[in-house]
């Protein structure tokens, strides 16, 4: 299904629902058609590395597990085979098919609001409609335990089961929509109870720190829920002190559906599979299907493709709902038509039919912010090399200075000796070939090679010669010196690479229109007479004029002071979240000298970038570096609502982390002390 698995905060859900097993006899324990769909699914799956199943009710026809088990078992067992360690979890709710029918039902007159009834019903009635699904969870037992070696869910057939996918929290919100069904004429009757819901939003809130994501499940779709029912769970799924879901699964109706409830403050995503009837000898009108989302974390996107049988029973793409094209969704809603200044109206939860792929430029950003990480991380890597060979010269000098702790003054000639020995040990050998593995450095452009250069004769530094020859006090003071500039200048090339980068992977330079302009940018923190100010670290522009793209950095380029408070730098570093000038107007307190229409502000909330300071006995922190990206097209704008909404300042925040981890030097000391040097 994927392209995959570039990002690690990736994962795949497979949807399975109605499968319906029964029996083929001994020659064929499987249907033909489930044969085809294991198969099937091990194709498509083939490039996901985190695989959680969930399985939305109905394994059986009308609860016949006694005769369906060995091939229910076979299912699962070949699937398993199939798809192997990638299954990180199988999650499930039952079905109406899952349940031994009787003669329990709920008395026809009660009133569904009454707190005390479903108190009472729990306590005392519930224990027997449990009872009826006993059979259902045998058999999932030992699906979870036997097959694919993961906890039970044999003690409940409701509950929260919390997923680590290596990368994130995914909790998942198991309902039971189908203890209620007598069989026939469900739809619009049946009940969750107030008691299941109440519970499942104790056991959740228990857990909801740890969780990134929280998806519901259950058989029935929400309308087949009586009209009290539908309102109680919509409540309790938009609330974040109950459930906060962000995805509902459901699965019955043997078809695919997606659509969205919404409203200011949160979005869920519903999506509904079905297997349809395996006893079926001819494909049914809807056919058979299965359905895969790919979610990803970091852009907060989900990619919907679902699989249905054609007239010969083949699986194929079904593309008769999206138009040719796989559907793909922001996973929240709310916060994209935010972006988008898209706002509501004269509806607390309106139904959403979401214009298909209205996503597709947030994936396609997405993938570029990819490309972009993997070039800046091969740019840190390759800066990580240069850091230790530069550390290992000057540990290789001082080292040798150690030997001649009694003098202050080193001859020439004593001085040649100790650098020659350099030759003899790894630090030459490693130089030289620096250039063979990496492609932006090399012996010639590297900061430790450069720095070596210093000492060598022909080159050599001479701030540390005297009259006598080499005086060990300077060569100290120089060795320190230089390793503040050589902090300093890997501290700017990073900020410039992260500048041009950025502009050229997400700005190329063929969707320029003439006069159209974009502005990337670093400030930093100053103190201006006891106010915080920010001004320009770093600043790449690019514009095209006369039908020829012109870019300008650093000196060349104007970006106005900001001071900090009621600034948007303050309300981004407060809020830690990405700000676009156009959605926060009034924090926007100073007026830019270009014609731009938007820009987007991040204050990175990150150890590495935070300044504290006290002032009149109170304890503060502001960030050292703020980042933003102004534009003036309508074209251009799109890209860094984009940009907003897939996390972009998590990715900045990433980068810098992993660049302080290379300098291991405090970014606001850095600024500080190699301003004498400038």
């Amino acid at each position: 299904m994927s392209e995959n698995n570039l990002n690690n905060n990736s994962f795949t859900i497979l949807h399975l629902s109605d499968l319906h097993i029964v029996p083929h006899g001994d020659a064929q324990i499987l249907s033909t058609v489930l044969q085809r769909m294991i198969d099937h699914i091990a194709e498509t799956t083939k490039d996901d590395n985190k695989i959680i199943i969930v399985f939305t009710g109905d394994l059986v026809e009308k609860a016949r597990f006694a005769e369906a088990e060995e091939a229910i078992l076979k299912f699962f067992s070949d699937l398993k085979e199939k798809l192997g360690d990638r299954v990180i979890d199988f999650v499930c709710s039952p079905g109406n098919h899952d349940k031994v029918r009787g003669n329990l039902t709920l008395k026809n007159e009660f009133d569904e609001n009454n707190e005390a009834f479903w108190s009472d019903f729990k306590k005392n009635d519930w224990i027997y409609f449990e009872n009826q699904f006993e059979e259902y969870k045998n058999i999932i037992d030992k699906i979870q335990t036997s097959i694919f070696k993961v906890n039970t869910q044999k003690n409940s057939t409701y509950g929260i089961r919390l997923v680590n996918t290596g990368s994130s929290n995914i909790c998942f919100i198991c309902l039971n929509s189908s203890w209620s069904s007598t069989g026939n004429g469900d739809e619009g009757k049946l009940r969750l109870g107030r008691f299941q819901l109440d519970e499942l939003t104790a056991e959740y809130q228990k857990i909801k720190k740890k969780a990134d994501l929280s998806i519901a499940m259950m058989h029935h779709p929400s309308d087949w829920l009586t009209k009290n029912e539908q309102k109680y769970l919509t409540r309790y799924m938009t609330d974040e002190y109950r459930l906060n879901t962000n995805i509902m699964l459901q699965g019955h109706i043997h078809e695919k559906e997606t659509y969205n409830w919404y409203n200011q403050n949160h979005s869920i995503t519903t999506l509904v599979t079905g297997m349809g009837w395996d006893q079926q000898q001819k494909i049914n009108d809807n056919g058979h299907r299965y359905s895969l989302y790919q979610i990803n974390m970091d852009s907060g996107i989900v990619k919907v493709k679902s699989y249905v049988t054609d007239r010969s029973g083949t699986f194929e793409e079904d593309t008769s709902l999206y138009n040719g094209r796989n559907i793909v969704f922001p996973l929240y809603v709310h916060k994209f038509l935010e972006l988008n200044n898209w706002y509501f109206k004269n509806s607390e939860i309106p139904l959403f039919y979401p214009k298909y792929n209205s996503a597709d430029s947030l994936k396609v950003i997405s993938n570029k912010l990819n490309d972009f990480c993997i070039n800046m991380m091969k740019f840190l890597e390759e800066m990580r090399i240069d850091t230790v060979l530069f550390k290992q010269v000057n540990e290789y000098i001082k080292k040798s200075l150690a030997e001649y702790v009694d003098s202050n003054i080193l001859s020439r000639e004593e001085f040649d000796t100790l650098i020659k020995g350099l030759e003899n040990c790894d630090v030459i050998k490693n130089l030289n070939m620096i250039g063979d593995v990496f492609s932006n450095i090399s012996r010639k452009t590297s900061q430790a090679s450069k720095y070596l250069n210093k000492y060598l004769d022909e080159e050599r530094d001479d701030s540390f010669i005297g009259e006598n020859g080499i005086e060990i006090n300077k060569l100290y003071a120089f060795i320190t010196r230089q390793s503040e500039i050589f902090l300093k200048d890997q501290f700017y090339a990073f900020i410039g690479e992260f500048c041009m980068q950025l502009s050229k992977k997400m700005f190329p330079e063929e969707e320029f229109e003439n006069d159209s302009k974009v502005r990337v940018h670093f400030r930093r923190r100053c103190l201006i007479k006891d106010k915080i100010e920010y001004k320009k670290l770093f600043a790449h522009y690019k514009t095209k004029q006369n039908s020829k793209i012109l870019c300008l950095s650093g000196d060349s380029t104007d970006l106005s002071d900001i001071k900090y408070n009621h600034s948007m730098i303050e309300k981004s570093f407060f809020e830690k979240r990405t700000l676009l000038c156009s959605l926060n107007p009034s924090f926007n307190t100073h007026k830019s000298k270009n014609d731009w229409i938007d820009f987007i502000t991040i204050a990175p909330n990150v150890e590495c970038n935070i300044y504290r300071y006290t002032k009149d006995y109170e304890n503060y922190e502001v960030p050292i570096l703020s980042f933003g990206i102004s534009v003036n097209s309508t074209r251009f704008q799109d890209i860094i609502r984009g940009m907003a909404y897939v996390g972009f300042d998590k990715i900045l925040s990433r980068l810098l982390e992993e660049y302080y981890d290379i300098s291991n030097y405090n970014i606001e000391n850095l600024l500080s002390e190699v301003n004498q040097y400038e």
